[in-house]
């Protein structure tokens, strides 16, 4: 039988292997330099604030945070490898291991990435100043002389946000076990969920507002973390439910 941890180090060696890991944090990167470029002079920070002000820059990266993992239950189910991990472990082990190797990846694809071109940015052109309005939480950091700490918040909560969106995206390979629709679910639920959190508003929170970090309080971030996580569960309770349907039914 194989546990739980060596599963998960499995898959985790798998993804350290796979050319999409690398594909991904390459692109990601020449796309934040490309899309910076619209923005002219004005410090690393402030071009950091405009880009992920705008949820176009967001849902393009989305996709490519979400490309090494997407798609591993549609490629599992596709070579029939999901088959011989089950036969040796067991559904719900199965289950876990891929929501969190798909979470953890994107995260780790999108923070790497990110805090790469914000570092760059920063050497070239410096910091910048007026970033943030004064009121919000990071105000007196970024006016600080730490403010090089900024860069490594903003990509971490953006991050956050797009490995909420690649769940999406495990939990669409599960309804439908191919790899484009695994690919565009991230890119649909980033325009589904922000629209849905934009409307419902709980507590002044929106993912809109997680992404440009425009909180004021601890507190709101705290929301802002739990409306991730509940979220998150909503599609991991729907790839849970499809996945074992699909292994009941081939078993039958």
């Amino acid at each position: 039988m194989i546990n739980i941890n060596n599963m998960f180090c499995t898959e985790i060696k798998k993804e350290l292997c796979n050319w999409k890991l690398y594909f991904s944090i390459a692109v990601y990167i020449l796309l934040c330099f490309y899309v910076r470029s619209d923005y002219g002079k004005g410090g690393a920070l402030r071009a950091i604030d405009n880009m992920l002000a705008l949820s176009n820059t967001i849902t393009l990266i989305s996709i490519l945070a979400a490309f090494p993992t997407a798609c591993t239950f549609s490629e599992d189910w596709e070579n029939g490898y999901y088959k011989f991990i089950v036969s040796r472990s067991s559904q719900v082990q199965y289950i876990i291991t891929k929501i969190l190797v798909c979470a953890i990846s994107t995260f780790c694809v999108s923070f790497v990435s990110f805090s790469i071109f914000g570092l760059i940015e920063y050497a070239l052109t410096g910091s910048g100043t007026d970033v943030v309005n004064e009121g919000l939480m990071f105000y007196d950091l970024v006016n600080s002389r730490y403010n090089i700490l900024y860069i490594f918040i903003r990509s971490g909560l953006l991050s956050l946000v797009l490995a909420l969106f690649s769940e999406y995206g495990l939990m669409g390979s599960a309804i439908m076990p191919n790899k484009f629709v695994a690919i565009a679910f991230p890119l649909i639920s980033s325009i589904i969920l922000r629209e849905i959190s934009f409307r419902i508003n709980y507590g002044g929170i929106s993912i809109h507002k997680i992404e440009s970090a425009s909180m004021k309080t601890p507190g709101q971030y705290i929301i802002a973390f739990v409306t991730l996580v509940v979220l998150a569960l909503i599609a991991n309770v729907i790839f849970s439910y499809f996945v074992k349907r699909r292994i009941r039914c081939e078993i039958n």
